[in-house]
């Protein structure tokens, strides 16, 4: 159940100069068109802008050909969008690419790549994306999919993202644990968090 909801959570959130400036240029055209749903005038300048690399326009054309906005839906061509912002670090992106991953939609379906793309995720800003990464990540491990079984880092992903130690939806995880396994995975989640805002703090220069 938990893994339906996640799929559809992640699905329905989602050189230099003067070419730079120029793809920064067209993607505010893209990004304004797209969100008054004028997608007759986003597809074309979000294509332009992704073209010359903008990784939000990529993210865009993504969406566009998954969910058909203005164009037959291609699950096959939003894979290629994705992929190529994911590839530049777009959390959004690289959720979306591991769904599709994991789902098996217009590519071969891989646990492995989607778990590669959840971990890749859960290292970026996004707070909302790292969330659904980090419960993805925690499904994968509770059920050993894509990468060995380990209800300790089930669990510790689990703590990571919000679910609390007393949440009916691990009452029955921590029912397979010892109390030494729970309080290992909890460790791990708080040695995680304290690395992630160090690196947080060190990228915000303080």
């Amino acid at each position: 159940m938990r893994r339906h909801k996640l799929l559809a959570a992640v699905l329905l959130l989602w050189t230099a100069g003067a070419p730079v400036c120029m793809a920064a240029d067209i993607s505010e055209r893209c990004f304004e068109r797209y969100e008054q749903n004028a997608f007759d005038e986003a597809i074309p300048a979000c294509r332009n802008a992704a073209e010359l690399g903008d990784v939000r326009s990529q993210r865009l054309m993504g969406e566009i050909h998954y969910f058909g906005y203005g164009v037959k839906k291609d699950a096959v061509e939003a894979v290629r969008w994705y992929r190529l912002a994911a590839e530049q670090g777009d959390a959004d992106a690289q959720l979306a690419i591991g769904a599709l991953y994991q789902s098996g939609e217009g590519v071969t379906k891989s646990p492995e790549e989607a778990f590669k793309w959840y971990s890749l995720a859960v290292e970026q800003d996004s707070q909302i994306y790292n969330k659904i990464a980090q419960a993805a990540l925690a499904e994968m491990y509770e059920r050993g999919e894509g990468i060995e079984k380990s209800l300790v880092l089930a669990l510790k992903w689990y703590f990571i993202c919000g679910y609390r130690s007393d949440d009916r939806e691990l009452d029955a995880l921590q029912k397979q644990m010892s109390p030494g396994e729970i309080a290992q995975a909890r460790n791990l989640a708080d040695a995680w968090k304290s690395k992630r805002e160090r690196l947080m703090d060190s990228r915000r220069g303080i």
